[in-house]
């Protein structure tokens, strides 16, 4: 019974509370990694877009600058230069000096790559890809649209992009504007083939921010997973805690009243010997019930066996035989009378081997009347005459059960053969008066 309470499904109380709470434990450092490794992801794409705003806006500075300061001083000084001399790109194009400072800086920082691309550019070096292509169509389809920007997967990894889109300004129409106004050095570089027939406002191309996430995500996850295995091994050593906690405070103490049931079922002690409180907590409040309740049991157990006693001392006082029968044909509680009967052979009582070659096939025999009241679940009683010519009154009394089947049936049984004699010798002695009277 008490290993049933501490070790159901083979294993302790204390081992199951102490692996709930600690699968608790670990979910929930489960739950906080998942949830530190989602924020931190979070945290690196803002940080990523921040770095890539930042490096717009050094590209802006510098397009500005080469547009308003250095581009008109240029060809303020080559006005009178010759053709081939009349366009210095290094100085004089805002793409090529864009791509030219990133260069530098991509060397540094090799997850950033820059690009200014277009579908018609004036230097093929500047053509765009397929993913660009389909950002500038994004573009013209989103006339509003100021910014892009969102995570590809790639062949390296996850790369976060930002793109904008390029529109031709009025000063970007001496270049991208009519072939005979370009300069005749830049046409010689380049041709009169691509870059030109654009107007103010139109949609040139995108300048992109590409940086590449795979360092970064890769300290995230090594982080979540350093988190994870922390919380493991905090949840280890809180199962630990746990279940040796809750052994020395609920288990042992429950281990104890376990083993009083125990040793009160099995008989080796007695239930008025108390279990000594040794804590004013709740399971000092379990033992005093415990105690409590040995008590009234014991009480019960005294009132129940002396009432036990006294009933028999009735059923025993009782000069006919009396016996309580079971269902399946057992004797269950029999007086001394009904004793003496089986021990002297008596065929109106049950239980003895005399009455096995009584005919059952007789109606008013004990056998016959007992499988009547037991099939009717009625009351049956009548007088029979045994094999050994003594007359019998015999009555079966039906006890049925909650459900109405009969569960147990008193016997009562009685020697009428002096009364039946008596009775004889009456009806006799009454005859021979008639007789004589005739």
């Amino acid at each position: 019974m008490g290993h049933k309470l501490f070790f159901g499904n083979r294993m302790r109380l204390s081992t199951r509370f102490a692996l709930m709470v600690g699968a608790i434990v670990c979910a929930f450092c489960a739950g906080c990694a998942v949830l530190l490794y989602a924020y931190l992801s979070e945290q690196v794409i803002e940080d990523t877009y921040k770095r890539g705003q930042i490096v717009f806006t050094l590209m802006d500075g510098i397009g500005a600058y080469v547009g308003n300061t250095l581009r008109p001083k240029m060809f303020t000084l080559l006005s009178h230069a010759s053709e081939e001399d009349s366009f210095v790109a290094e100085a004089m194009s805002t793409t090529r000096i864009r791509h030219g400072v990133m260069g530098y800086v991509e060397a540094k920082k090799p997850e950033f790559l820059y690009r200014r691309v277009s579908l018609s550019p004036r230097n093929p070096v500047n053509l765009s890809d397929e993913f660009h292509g389909r950002m500038i169509d994004y573009f013209k389809a989103n006339a509003g649209q100021r910014e892009w920007h969102g995570i590809q997967a790639e062949d390296n990894g996850k790369t976060f992009f930002i793109m904008v889109p390029v529109y031709v300004k009025a000063e970007c129409l001496k270049c991208h504007g009519s072939p005979e106004d370009a300069p005749p050095g830049m046409l010689k570089l380049y041709g009169s083939e691509h870059g030109f027939g654009y107007r103010e406002g139109d949609l040139m191309g995108v300048e992109s921010i590409s940086i590449s996430l795979s360092a970064a995500l890769k300290e995230t996850h090594d982080m979540a997973v350093q988190v994870s295995t922390i919380g493991f091994c905090a949840m280890l050593l809180l199962f630990v805690a746990i279940e040796n906690t809750f052994l020395r405070l609920i288990g042992q103490p429950l281990q104890r009243l376990t083993a009083r049931f125990d040793d009160i079922a099995g008989g080796s002690h007695l239930l008025r010997q108390e279990i000594p409180i040794q804590s004013m907590d709740e399971i000092g409040e379990l033992t005093t019930s415990f105690n409590t309740m040995a008590h009234h049991l014991a009480e019960a157990q005294e009132t129940l066996q002396s009432n036990a006693e006294i009933l028999q001392s009735i059923i025993d006082g009782i000069s006919d035989p009396l016996a309580l029968i079971h269902a399946d044909g057992s004797l269950s509680v029999l007086n001394h009378a009904y004793q003496s009967r089986i021990a002297d052979s008596c065929p109106a009582v049950l239980g003895n081997p005399s009455h096995e070659g009584v005919d059952a096939s007789d109606p008013a025999s004990p056998g016959a009347m007992l499988s009547q009241a037991l099939t009717t679940g009625r009351s049956v009683n009548g007088e029979w005459t045994g094999p050994d010519n003594r007359w019998y009154f015999i009555h079966f009394y039906p006890i049925l059960d909650e459900s109405g089947h009969v569960s147990q049936v008193v016997h009562y049984t009685r020697d009428i053969t002096l009364h039946k004699q008596a009775e004889n010798q009456m009806m006799q002695m009454e005859k021979m008066a008639a007789i004589g009277h005739l």
